[in-house]
């Protein structure tokens, strides 16, 4: 029954971001468990961040410590996780993160905006105040300060490339991409579209 899709998340305390470190990582519940979950890698000094998601948490965190990059950007980590998470979910918490942070201004990502796209998933609707919930303890917790209201009124919100597209927007990148890359591409014409405030080029 929907009404008893009882909806709880939690953010995990900060852990050192290194090797010394991952035995206390790999016994929270959620990395422990192998459960979908979502992270965020941190460095307050340099203000610099990652958003990442997971169903192998302890494989993936052992690939970023081997990437030299990342492992001397960041010093700290937390865990976002729910026992109602799963694949869509996650990846559509970490998208929206990912949008969110980067035009909050406290940290600089180190994200790519590759592939990000806004999708449907089953019992989404169920998901939708959770979002609010994450932010809201990340805020208590001191890794961000900035209301979702205010950053929903930033222009930097407004613009952000890490903005996601609907499919309609995504499918057209990518018809444009094709096109592009063709070894004798057909000559053709675009015009601007105007979505959800957001203009964007379709091919004709």
């Amino acid at each position: 029954m929907i009404s008893n899709f009882d909806l709880s998340i939690e953010v995990s305390e900060r852990y050192d971001f290194n090797k010394n470190a991952l035995k206390e990582i790999n016994q929270n519940i959620w990395v422990k468990n192998q459960w979908p979950l979502v992270y965020f890698i941190q460095n307050e000094s340099k203000r610099v961040a990652y958003v990442g998601e997971s169903t192998n948490f302890s494989n993936r965190i052992q690939n970023h410590l081997a990437n030299p990059k990342k492992a001397n950007a960041f010093n700290q980590i937390s865990i976002i996780g729910s026992d109602k998470f799963n694949k869509s979910a996650t990846l559509d918490i970490e998208s929206k993160l990912i949008q969110y942070i980067s035009s909050e201004g406290t940290y600089e990502l180190q994200n790519g905006n590759h592939g990000l796209i806004n999708h449907n998933y089953y019992q989404q609707d169920l998901y939708k105040n959770l979002f609010k919930d994450i932010w809201s303890k990340l805020v208590e917790n001191k890794i961000v300060s900035k209301s979702l209201e205010e950053i929903e009124n930033s222009e930097l919100f407004k613009y952000s490339p890490y903005k996601s597209l609907n499919e309609n927007q995504y499918n057209s990148v990518l018809e444009i991409i094709e096109a592009l890359t063709e070894k004798n591409p057909i000559k053709y014409s675009l015009k601007v579209v105007q979505e959800q405030g957001r203009q964007f080029w379709r091919p004709i």
